[in-house]
């Protein structure tokens, strides 16, 4: 496309140079990997962090949370991924895959802020992943689909095991993430923070070993 914007510029083509200079600059935009959630400079890692799955928006935070899959007295964290937004999924956490359910359920636009373990139709809808971490503690992501998005695509199956920002699927134009931490996590972050998958710390292990 490069290449072809400089020839017809040369050629003083510009009824045609124009209009796919601004196409090429949109597509650009729109399309481009906004972040990377791979650093080799990244120090302290540590198998006490949680850090962020998405590139996405913190919606809410609510503690004392009970889900029907993954247990009661929890943490929930809910994040929208925007359309715009680089659709990668990432591990959380170094963690194996424990349990993957799947259920065509009700959508949920992507920066609703109600409770969702309070609504019955919504905590069952979408893909709900149980993580078993390093120290035997389980975390649990629900994804869930946007009405004007699509299903996730996930290269996932129970027993497979991965690192922290380790890629595992994408989101296509966005949708909810919603993570659900033990109540022994400290949280991070707030609400309305921008998260970038792979390098925001969202939440740290305060429990003693």
């Amino acid at each position: 496309m490069g290449i072809s914007l400089v020839v017809f510029a040369l050629a003083g083509v510009a009824w045609i140079f124009l209009p796919l200079a601004l196409f090429y600059i949109i597509t650009l935009v729109l399309f481009r990997r906004k972040y990377s959630p791979y650093k080799d400079n990244v120090v302290n890692r540590t198998d006490d962090m949680i850090y962020a799955p998405a590139n996405a928006r913190i919606v809410s935070i609510k503690k004392s949370v009970n889900h029907v899959i993954f247990g009661k007295n929890l943490i929930e964290i809910q994040m929208g991924i925007p359309w715009w937004s680089e659709p990668g999924l990432y591990f959380p956490v170094k963690s194996e895959i424990k349990d993957f359910q799947f259920k065509d359920g009700k959508s949920l636009f992507r920066f609703n802020s109600k409770p969702l373990a309070d609504q019955s139709s919504i905590s069952l809808s979408g893909i709900s992943l149980s993580l078993e971490t390093t120290k035997n503690q389980f975390i649990g992501m629900q994804l869930i689909k946007c009405v004007l998005g699509q299903w996730p695509e996930l290269i996932i199956m129970p027993g497979d095991k991965g690192k922290e920002r380790a890629n595992f699927g994408y989101f296509p134009f966005g949708g909810t993430v919603v993570l659900f931490l033990p109540n022994n996590y400290d949280i991070l972050t707030k609400e309305n923070n921008e998260v970038i998958a792979g390098e925001t710390v969202i939440a740290k292990d305060i429990q003693v070993n």
